[in-house]
């Protein structure tokens, strides 16, 4: 998950776009890794890889797979424990919805004012509208933004309403400087949680 350059987000472009054509493979969301169950099978097909490819090192690959299953382990039944009892169930999101795989293993719904995946999707007045009214009416004071761009949209939402704004990181990539400080999967997934429970008013 670590990247060198700046952050990208060239993995959305299989995400939907209503204008492209049919036939064209847009309506995936490919946003797998943010759903532990996930995580943890792509670590394992990795570590069966480089086994295959280097077999002298094979119990290294797969020792250290199943302790980095132990952690997604531990990780996930964090969020299941906090996510069971907060407050509010939906998640408000102001940038291009990710968390689709996420919100599903923890039982929350999710609103998003972009149509879709695609980096170039712009949100609709009408989501906007709609999502602006189900905060007033819940009397949520928190709204998500994404990593790797301005938040205008959280902002103007969070004008609108009085909420705060909240990271969400997607764990697309890294910046030079959060690999500089060590920021990893893991380390994101937890800032992630404290963020969650925060907005989410979970006890």
């Amino acid at each position: 998950d670590h990247g060198h350059g700046e952050r990208h987000h060239s993995h959305h472009d299989q995400g939907h776009d209503p204008n492209h054509k049919k036939g064209h493979r847009h309506d995936k969301d490919p946003h797998i890794w943010l759903e532990f169950g996930n995580a943890q099978k792509i670590v394992t097909h990795i570590a069966k890889a480089f086994a295959d490819k280097d077999p002298d090192g094979a119990q290294l690959y797969l020792n250290r797979a199943r302790e980095y299953g132990a952690r997604l382990q531990e990780l996930d039944d964090a969020y299941a424990k906090a996510l069971a009892t907060c407050k509010h169930q939906n998640l408000i999101y102001g940038g291009h919805f990710a968390f689709g795989y996420f919100t599903k293993r923890y039982g929350l719904t999710h609103m998003s004012p972009y149509p879709g995946f695609a980096p170039d999707a712009e949100p609709t007045p009408k989501k906007l509208a709609e999502l602006i009214k189900t905060m007033k009416e819940s009397g949520q004071q928190t709204i998500f933004y994404e990593e790797g761009i301005e938040p205008r949209v959280a902002q103007v939402i969070g004008e609108e309403t009085g909420a705060r704004l909240l990271l969400l990181h997607g764990a697309h990539n890294v910046t030079k400087d959060e690999l500089a400080r060590g920021v990893t999967y893991l380390s994101v997934m937890q800032a992630n949680l404290a963020n969650l429970k925060q907005g989410l008013e979970c006890p």
